[in-house]
């Protein structure tokens, strides 16, 4: 049966709007999936963002936790060694040339006077030092009347020189930093002394109330006007080294060699004129710090009395090496050792915290790595 064109035409018309509808649904789902597409990468780049800051806070929160770790365990070190130095036992200071010598001016001396003076002078020295806040040094210094107002020169070498010198009881005197020269074994060495001049006045030994220097022939006690003075004074260049709990430092000696004779020159130096030495007796006073206790002392001094170390002879009196310990060392020592225990304590607490840390961090990174893949 033959089918009327307008039927055909409907129909044709009808598949066509059919054929419209299926194409616009698909594009519609194509645009839809591409949107859910976008906002699928969209969520994805964001937990990759979220991910990375994470890993970027745990890695910094790591790096902390090791670097107070670290600091730590320093710090218990540090504490440790610094608690063990109160129990340590230190080496005394190598002594050098330190030497405190008192020289007289006199006439040229004649040929045979030169070997040997025909009569000896006796030369009373009291050198007093103090290791307090002050660092003083004194030289008091006893010489026979009929030396009254001639030249005298003080010859100190090394940690015998003082600062700032000034006469005790009046005076003008004058200083001069000089190089000294040794020659040993072939070879020359140098060091620093000190000259100071001035003029020897009539000023009696006066009576004093301190323990006598010397037993015999002592100046303390009574004016001995068969004697007048020298007495210079400052700020000393002991050799000292020190830690919190130590302290060790040196003493000067008395009249060098111990020899009368006559000078022209000393240590390489050349002299004004012609001095004389004389034969010195002596004390060495060393007031202790207040804060102290002796530990060892290199050379024993004859009295330990009052604070003081006092060295006495009739002869040359040699460089003392002296060492002392904080009164508090031990108490302090323990608590430092104490507290440096503790500190490791903490240190060893803190691995734990950081080995997790660490493992969190490399968590975040695998994450990461897996949603890159994607």
């Amino acid at each position: 049966m033959k089918v009327p064109w307008s039927t055909r035409k409907a129909e044709d018309a009808g598949l066509r709007q059919a054929i419209a509808r299926l194409e616009a649904a698909a594009a519609s789902a194509a645009e839809s999936a591409m949107a859910a597409r976008r906002a699928s990468d969209d969520a994805l780049s964001s937990l990759r963002a979220i991910e990375s800051v994470e890993e970027d806070a745990t890695a910094g929160r790591t790096l902390r936790l090791a670097a107070v770790c670290v600091g730590f365990l320093l710090c218990a070190g540090f504490l440790t060694a610094a608690g063990a130095d109160a129990f340590a036992d230190p080496a005394a200071i190598s002594v050098g040339f330190d030497s405190v010598t008192l020289a007289v001016a006199v006439p040229r001396p004649s040929q045979s006077a030169l070997y040997e003076p025909s009569s000896s002078i006796d030369i009373y020295v009291d050198a007093f030092f103090e290791q307090n806040a002050n660092d003083y040094a004194e030289y008091y210094i006893s010489v026979p009347a009929g030396f009254a107002g001639r030249k005298f020169i003080l010859l100190l070498e090394g940690s015998a020189r003082i600062s700032d010198p000034k006469a005790i009881g009046g005076g003008v005197i004058e200083s001069r930093s000089v190089e000294c020269h040794y020659g040993i074994e072939a070879a020359e060495a140098t060091g620093p002394c000190q000259l100071i001049s001035g003029r020897i006045g009539n000023q009696h030994p006066i009576v004093t109330t301190g323990i006598p220097c010397l037993d015999e022939k002592s100046f303390f006690g009574l004016t001995d006007y068969r004697h007048v003075t020298v007495d210079v004074g400052g700020y000393s260049h002991i050799r000292t080294s020190a830690t919190w709990a130590y302290q060790s430092y040196t003493l000067p000696s008395l009249t060098g060699d111990n020899s009368d004779s006559y000078l022209s020159g000393w240590a390489g130096i050349p002299l004004d004129g012609w001095y004389r030495t004389g034969h010195a007796i002596g004390c060495r006073n060393d007031i202790l710090p207040v804060w102290s206790e002796l530990t060892n002392v290199y050379e024993p001094a004859t009295l330990s009395v009052l604070g003081q170390l006092i060295w006495k002879s009739q002869n040359s009196i040699g460089t003392a090496a002296i060492i002392l310990r904080r009164r508090d060392a031990g108490a302090i020592g323990n608590g430092l050792i104490a507290l440096g225990a503790a500190m490791a304590a903490l240190a060893i607490g803190f691995v734990p915290i950081t080995y997790e840390a660490n493992r969190s961090r490399k968590r975040a990174r695998r994450r990461r790595s897996s949603l890159s893949e994607r």
